[in-house]
């Protein structure tokens, strides 16, 4: 990707759209894949609609954030709670106690924002449970209805935990959802999982891309595929990734790991990776020819891999990249893949079976259908389409539109399970 050719302006708020106060544990710059989700979706609000409440971390400069920032700022003026740093090495007793000054740091600046401001609404971030537990507490001292924004499972995913961590973090799970007047959910098997639960307040908001049209190489003749994969291999997709790891072996094909080598556990030790800045991860991309996605099957929570909406697979379509998905079968990436005909699909543990995509990859003409198939998909996810209907959402409640303020109707598609304008 080479550079930015264009972005379309939001419109300006109108009176009667809610004021909404963002409750987040990671926002931009944050190198995390839900900042880069928020961002996105966020970059596309009108003025005077939201305000998020976040931590600061030392090595963000205030020339950084302008440099990086400073439009999402103007759309969503961000108040800062200090936090001292990220370093997994102090002690345990340190860790423990900074994350409560700072949880009580943002439920006091998401109280006090919300009175100067006239907020209506709390919006709590997860996949990051304190920024859900602060949402929660500030929802609760304000008395205002509380939405819940989840790009992953929770209670399902702390199956990893200790007993008493693991209790104590479904409790609190259980608490907010059943607080919250709306719970957004990337996918429609993410609300009906929910919905057996009992929670039928849902409303799918699918993980978004921007306005901003973006140069990139499309595929080529190749002799031998460069494949990538982006963001950290999580301990429950280890299998997958070893599956992939594997079955590249012995072939002429490579792979880039854009990974923290410590969270892989070395398992990419025979393969090498390395963290980047989200700024350069495009670039990594549009050098590669297809983008990789791992979900483990060997899970403790197949409820999230099930639901789940990795990010980088729209970072692979902007970039007109087709997807290998080492993915179970069934699973919503599975089905989102194949349904929406923008790469294939194999299951961990089958190597034949990766290694008989990586063949048929090797065809320029089929990664070309693949990402022409690609734009099409991403023209259903338009930030900008997508934020004027949360802000409708915010305004009205969970309940099924018969129609949106432009005049389209929403549906859910059986095949992708993604939520799209006809």
């Amino acid at each position: 990707m080479n550079g930015l050719l264009k972005k379309t302006v939001a419109t300006r708020a109108n009176d009667s759209d809610p004021r909404t106060v963002i409750v987040s544990w990671h926002w931009p710059p944050s190198n995390r894949a839900s900042a880069g989700v928020l961002g996105t979706l966020f970059s596309a609000a009108p003025p005077g609609v939201f305000r998020v409440v976040t931590r600061s971390f030392p090595e963000y400069a205030v020339s950084d954030r302008r440099a990086t920032s400073a439009d999402l700022d103007a759309r969503v003026p961000p108040t800062f709670v200090p936090w001292p740093s990220d370093d997994q090495a102090q002690p345990t007793w340190t860790q423990c106690g900074a994350v409560f000054r700072t949880i009580h740091g943002m439920v006091s600046a998401s109280c006090r924002v919300a009175r100067d401001w006239g907020a209506t609404r709390i919006l709590a971030v997860y996949p990051h449970r304190y920024s859900l537990l602060a949402g929660v507490l500030a929802s609760r001292q304000l008395n205002l209805p509380l939405v819940l924004y989840m790009h992953d499972l929770f209670a399902e995913a702390m199956a990893g935990c200790n007993l008493v961590k693991r209790a104590a973090w479904k409790l609190v799970d259980r608490i907010a959802l059943n607080q919250a007047w709306m719970v957004m959910t990337p996918t429609e098997g993410f609300s009906q999982h929910y919905a057996q639960r009992g929670v039928s307040r849902c409303w799918v908001l699918p993980h978004t891309v921007s306005q901003i049209s973006v140069e990139s190489t499309p595929p080529q003749e190749r002799r031998s595929l460069h494949f990538i994969y982006c963001g950290a291999i999580y301990e429950p997709h280890e299998d997958a990734a070893l599956s992939f790891i594997r079955a590249i072996e012995g072939t002429s094909a490579r792979a880039t790991f854009l990974s923290p080598p410590s969270a892989c556990k070395g398992l990419l030790g025979r393969m090498g990776a390395r963290w980047v800045s989200h700024a350069e991860v495009a670039g990594e991309i549009d050098r590669a020819d297809v983008g990789v996605v791992f979900l483990g099957a060997k899970t403790p929570c197949p409820e999230e891999v099930h639901v789940c909406f990795p990010t980088k697979i729209l970072d692979y379509l902007r970039a007109e990249r087709p997807i290998l998905a080492v993915v179970p079968k069934g699973c919503f990436v599975d089905r989102f893949v194949r349904s929406e005909g923008i790469g294939l699909c194999a299951e961990p543990g089958d190597e034949a079976s990766i290694r008989h995509a990586m063949d048929q990859l090797l065809d320029v003409n089929v990664r070309r259908s693949l990402a022409q198939s690609g734009k099409r998909a991403l023209d259903r996810l338009q930030s900008d389409v997508w934020m004027r209907r949360m802000i409708e959402r915010l305004r009205v409640g969970p309940a099924h539109a018969t129609s949106h303020p432009t005049g389209t109707t929403e549906h859910v598609s059986a095949s992708s399970a993604v939520v799209a304008p006809t």
